[in-house]
């Protein structure tokens, strides 16, 4: 039996959701500053943390992440290591001290969250989140362009 138009659907936006994490994983992380950057010098009220430093912190994260999730071919698959991206990255927070990454993790922490519950039920056959993921998805963009930011990513 073929599969139904609204399976295609959701497939292609799990599958682009994939692609968008995975790009935006990537770009985020190839061109960081490195910790001895003297750009990245320390703030007042950031613990003696520099910009770098945080940023290294959680670059390797979504380095993993993006990887992760590239090589998974389900929903399910992705889902896991989504949630598992935002369980490492909430273990990761405390040692940031830099205040600017640190708030530009936060909603990194909740959208890889929110992304994993949403490809869980959709994995589960609800396809109502697919909408859902659409506006993860520019979540997603916005809250990975934040970070890259942050971090002086080009």
């Amino acid at each position: 039996m073929p599969a139904s138009p609204r399976r295609g659907a959701r497939n292609g936006a799990v599958a682009a959701l994939l692609l968008v994490v995975a790009l935006l994983a990537a770009g985020c992380t190839g061109t960081a500053a490195p910790a001895s950057s003297g750009t990245a010098v320390d703030q007042p009220g950031d613990a003696g943390q520099s910009t770098a430093e945080a940023c290294a912190l959680v670059a390797s994260t979504i380095a993993d992440v993006g990887s992760g999730v590239s090589e998974q071919s389900d929903a399910g698959a992705a889902a896991s290591a989504l949630a598992d991206a935002s369980a490492r990255l909430r273990d990761t927070q405390p040692q940031i001290t830099n205040d600017a990454v640190a708030a530009a993790v936060v909603p990194l922490i909740e959208l890889y969250a929110s992304v994993g519950d949403a490809m869980t039920a959709m994995a589960a056959g609800d396809a109502s989140k697919l909408d859902d993921l659409a506006g993860l998805s520019a979540d997603m963009q916005g809250a990975l362009r934040r970070f890259g930011e942050v971090c002086g990513v080009s």
